[in-house]
């Protein structure tokens, strides 16, 4: 009897061992395994919709508003995504500047906003003569009022229109610098 039960043992070791090696030559065939990235969803800690929020300065009064339609706060990035942000900059300039986006990038622990897809920069002065920027993808610092990019930009006024490549802006004054690749439209309005 025990030789009967040893020859069952062994067939089941071998079975498992040709099993094993079968295993280890299909993997061997298959080249290497391919490397998997995560994709699980983020948490949302918290959510809000068709929101408005007010950042005042040190004296109390409002700096800036910022909305959009939806945001959502992903606390393992410290980081909130918003859809359709509005910016309003009040600085030392007479009115605000109105900057609207495709979509946003808000940070727990940056000064900085990242604006993404098309962004366009609105003021009317005193006088109710417009400005418009267009451009995309731009980072706008919330203390210093400045934003940059290195995209194509649009600046359109009442006095025409001037294109360039590359964009640093100070909102708090109204200064602008087109980085590269300048060009000009302009028309002369007659009194």
């Amino acid at each position: 009897m025990r030789f009967a039960n040893w020859r069952t043992v062994a067939r089941f070791v071998l079975l498992l061992v040709l099993a094993g090696s079968s295993w280890w030559l299909l993997q061997m065939a298959a080249g290497p395994a391919p490397e998997f990235v995560s994709i699980a969803p983020r948490q949302v800690d918290t959510y809000l919709r068709n929101f408005k929020v007010t950042v005042m300065d040190e004296q109390g009064k409002p700096r800036q508003h910022i909305s959009g339609e939806y945001l959502a706060h992903f606390p393992e990035t410290r980081s909130s995504e918003v859809q359709r942000p509005v910016m309003v900059l009040f600085g030392q300039a007479p009115t605000p500047w109105e900057l609207h986006a495709e979509q946003g990038m808000l940070y727990d622990d940056k000064e900085n906003v990242d604006l993404m897809g098309r962004v366009d920069a609105q003021n009317v002065d005193l006088q109710g003569r417009e400005v418009t920027i267009t451009t995309s993808d731009v980072t706008v610092n919330n203390q210093q009022q400045t934003a940059r990019t290195a995209a194509a930009v649009s600046i359109k006024s009442w006095a025409g229109t001037t294109l360039g490549k590359g964009l640093e802006a100070d909102f708090r004054v109204g200064h602008f610098t087109l980085l590269s690749q300048v060009k000009g439209e302009y028309e002369v309005k007659q009194p």
